[in-house]
C-alpha cells in the first residue's frame, strides 16, 4: 500500500531539510517541461479508466462524490508503478468546499520527473489549458502548475504526478 501523508517527518520527528548546493539551478531552468518524455508503454487511457473503477471504486475523470482528505491511499501495480487517485481541480473553478469542482485524477507518481503532467483527456475534462501550464489544485487548496504532456511525447494519456508536487505540498510517500 502508498500513503501520501500531509507533513515531512524525519525519525525523531524533526522536519526533513533539503539540502541544496549554491550550484544548484532553480528547477525551472534545469527542466524544461516541453523536453521531457517518459515510456511507459503498459498504461495509456484505457487501463486508467479500467484501474480507477477497479482499484479505486471511482470512474476516471468523473466528478468526486467527496472532498479530499488525507492520508491518501495508492496501489503498486506492475512493473512498480506507482498510482494514486487525486482530487484535482482547476484554480478557477469552484472552491474546496464545493464537491462539483473536484474530479477524480489517477496519476503515476514518478519521482525521477520534476514535473507534474497532464493527459490531453483529463486538461479537457477539467477545463486546463493545451498549450501551457494550468494552474491546479491537487488535492489540497494550495494551488500550482501542472504541464500538458508535450505533444510527442510517449505519455499523452497519461497523468505523471512529480516531484514538484511532493516538495511544493511538503508531502511524503510511505510504502507500508
Amino acid at each position: 500500500m502508498l500513503q501520501i501523508l500531509r507533513k515531512l517527518v524525519c525519525n525523531k520527528g524533526k522536519g526533513l531539510v533539503q539540502a541544496r548546493s549554491l550550484y544548484d539551478a532553480p528547477l525551472e531552468m534545469v527542466f524544461d517541461p516541453n523536453m521531457q518524455d517518459y515510456k511507459i508503454p503498459d498504461y495509456g487511457f484505457k487501463r486508467l479508466q479500467s484501474i480507477s473503477n477497479f482499484h479505486f471504486g471511482v470512474e476516471y475523470l468523473s466528478v468526486s462524490k467527496k472532498p479530499p482528505s488525507f492520508p491518501v491511499e495508492g496501489l503498486i501495480l506492475g512493473n512498480n508503478r506507482m498510482l494514486i487517485n487525486l482530487c484535482c481541480s482547476v484554480a478557477h473553478f469552484g472552491s474546496e468546499s464545493d464537491p462539483r469542482s473536484w474530479m477524480n485524477v489517477l496519476f503515476i507518481l514518478n519521482t525521477g520527473s520534476p514535473t507534474t503532467f497532464l493527459s490531453t483527456q483529463a486538461i479537457e475534462k477539467l477545463g486546463g489549458y493545451q498549450d501551457g501550464p494550468t494552474r491546479l489544485r491537487i488535492h489540497t487548496d494550495r494551488v500550482q502548475e501542472a504541464y500538458p504532456a508535450p505533444r510527442r511525447s510517449q505519455f499523452t494519456e497519461l497523468n505523471i504526478l512529480g516531484m514538484d508536487f511532493l516538495q511544493d505540498q511538503k508531502q511524503e510517500v510511505l510504502f507500508i
